[in-house]
């Protein structure tokens, strides 16, 4: 297909679908752990097996996830077919996930795992497809920055209006249900036919627009990238490898900040109706940080934008342990830790997408599909090590679901919120500024030569 310019439409709603996965998702991120060990009543002991399990059967699905985009070829399209069909999936399994059946925690948080392998197959399809868009519909960089920015604002805006409706919502089913885990599940249920819609506007604004011939007509059908190939993606690509091992630790950092936020506001701040204020608030500093996001990088480039940002959120986390104790000194340093981590969201769609020419240059091979999919890895690695290190430092600081707080228990819940983030978002800076090599510049060239190769 031509690689025409996108019209305005298409540049600023195209990623509408990833506003409904934000609601959707943030129950999991920020009430999930919660609602096992408080809520359900399971052992923390079965908590962390729950939360570890679940995580890893989560990165088994990723190479799945990439393989059934790159093998099947809906009517709809390649890759936007899977959002009108994982979402419908997606919601009553995320209902069970968030369940306590029957007498015995055995088979009850068997049935809660499985609900979750469901429920996140089914995700991973559609969050996949919605990346892979980013790359799909446009060669041009600049485009790809825009659509890629557009989905970090509709990102954000999904945290705001989370933040300001998700414990209200909750708070509400479980006084009309009468029940703390029947509340939780109809709150999902909620949550997912929301994401459903959201996803349905994306699939109908997104109707032909594909520059790798992937659009599902009989006339654009694209060739099936063989299994070989998908692998050969991955490990004959080393931006991409530099970029899944060191985005892990930044979503191991965000994921422990959002899971620890409820036991910071229970144990360190004594205040778990304030958690709704700081949420109104850092999300909606994040919005702005989002929208900030595409002049930044095209000022100082995708990678400074991105090593800077993360850089600055471990300056905000590290004052934060030590001047956070009280709701105000937390908010105002979580603001500046909020508005850079939102920076970080786009410039990674973008840098993922500029893998995608890489190999492309490298091999004249399109993988697009295979490799923006892999933007599930760092998320997924992530998840399994927040839910092992959860486990760990509430243990640590010697944390029992309404136990009155000690200070060897606030300070190692300080540290959980706090240092441990900032530790691994270190990490991500030092892996991705040693070993990540593509410049703007040069990927502007290799999109030049590609082009004259599809000429020629």
């Amino acid at each position: 297909m031509e690689n025409k310019k996108l019209s305005k439409k298409v540049l600023n709603l195209s990623g509408f679908g990833d506003f409904g996965f934000t609601l959707f998702v943030n129950v999991e991120l920020y009430y999930w752990s919660a609602f096992l060990t408080d809520y359900a009543k399971f052992s923390l002991a079965t908590a962390t097996f729950i939360l570890t399990l679940t995580s890893v059967i989560d990165c088994i699905w990723v190479p799945l996830t990439g393989w059934l985009i790159e093998k099947c070829n809906f009517k709809w399209g390649k890759y936007r077919s899977w959002l009108v069909i994982g979402p419908p999936i997606m919601i009553f399994a995320y209902a069970l996930q968030f369940s306590r059946v029957g007498s015995s925690e055995a088979v009850a948080a068997a049935i809660v795992i499985a609900a979750f392998s469901i429920k996140t197959l089914a995700q991973d399809l559609a969050y996949s497809a919605s990346v892979t868009l980013v790359s799909d519909m446009s060669n041009s960089q600049e485009e790809r920055m825009v659509l890629a920015a557009r989905r970090g604002q509709f990102l954000s805006l999904g945290n705001i209006v989370f933040s300001v409706i998700a414990l209200p919502l909750i708070t509400l089913m479980i006084q009309m249900t009468g029940n703390d885990v029947l509340g939780y599940s109809m709150a999902a249920i909620l949550f997912g036919v929301m994401n459903f819609v959201c996803y349905f506007v994306a699939f109908t604004i997104t109707k032909g627009q594909s520059v790798s011939g992937s659009s599902g007509s009989e006339t654009e059908k694209k060739e099936k990238l063989p299994t070989a190939e998908m692998i050969k993606a991955v490990f004959q690509n080393p931006p991409l490898l530099v970029l899944v091992a060191a985005d892990s630790f930044r979503y191991l950092a965000n994921f422990l900040m959002a899971a620890a936020g409820f036991y910071y506001f229970v144990v360190v701040l004594n205040d778990l109706a304030a958690m709704t204020t700081y949420l109104v608030i850092t999300r909606l500093v994040g919005f702005v940080g989002a929208s900030f996001a595409n002049p930044i990088a095209r000022k100082f480039g995708k990678k400074q934008a991105y090593l800077g940002s993360n850089l600055l959120m471990v300056a905000g986390l590290a004052l934060c342990f030590f001047f956070g104790r009280n709701l105000w000194g937390f908010i105002v340093l979580q603001i500046v830790v909020n508005f850079f981590m939102q920076i970080t969201m786009p410039c990674l769609t973008a840098i993922l997408a500029d893998t995608v020419i890489y190999y492309e240059w490298k091999t004249s091979k399109d993988a697009r599909g295979f490799i923006m999919s892999m933007l599930n890895v760092p998320i997924k690695v992530g998840a399994v090590l927040r839910s092992v290190i959860l486990g760990v430092g509430l243990s640590a600081a010697g944390y029992v679901a309404g136990a009155a707080a000690t200070p060897e228990m606030v300070t190692g819940i300080a540290a959980l919120m706090n240092l441990y983030p900032a530790v691994f978002l270190i990490l991500t800076v030092l892996i991705f500024a040693l070993g990540y090599r593509l410049s703007d510049k040069r990927v502007a060239e290799m999109t030049a030569e590609i082009e004259q190769r599809k000429a020629v």
